[in-house]
């Protein structure tokens, strides 16, 4: 779990950043690549991502269901994503595909949506918390 709060951003200025895949790809430099594959319905989509991860871990990607829901009475928004398999996103084996991924982030906004204060909750889990190793390998020296 991963908690957090922020005074100068409203909740809906956060849930957009989370959302917005093309802005996500400028500030966090992990994302090698992120797009909505599917729409299924207005706060339902399919996204496709692939994480760029440091020597000697290899890279990851990510086939997601991802949903929205906001509920202004109780001041909330959640977004939550689980991994599944897409026909037109095979697997690469220039990449990990993490097979067992799910999150749920909870933004709660400290007096509306839209004013700035807010404070956030997210749970994640996913089978990638094993070390792949890239297979590059030395000659052996005789």
């Amino acid at each position: 779990k991963i908690f957090g709060s922020f005074d100068t951003v409203s909740s809906v200025e956060f849930y957009n950043a989370q959302v917005n895949d093309q802005y996500r790809s400028e500030w966090d430099r992990s994302v090698s690549s992120l797009y909505v594959v599917d729409n299924i319905t207005n706060n339902r989509e399919i996204v496709y991502w692939a994480t760029k991860f440091p020597f000697p871990l290899q890279d990851r990607t990510y086939v997601l269901m991802r949903s929205h829901l906001m509920d202004e009475k109780s001041r909330t928004i959640e977004i939550a994503s689980r991994s599944i398999t897409h026909k037109s996103k095979p697997e690469y084996p220039k990449f990990v595909r993490v097979c067992k991924y799910g999150s749920k982030l909870v933004i709660r906004a400290d007096k509306d949506l839209y004013q700035k204060g807010m404070s956030y909750c997210l749970t994640y889990y996913d089978t990638s918390a094993c070390l792949y190793l890239t297979s590059q390998r030395s000659p052996r020296q005789h």
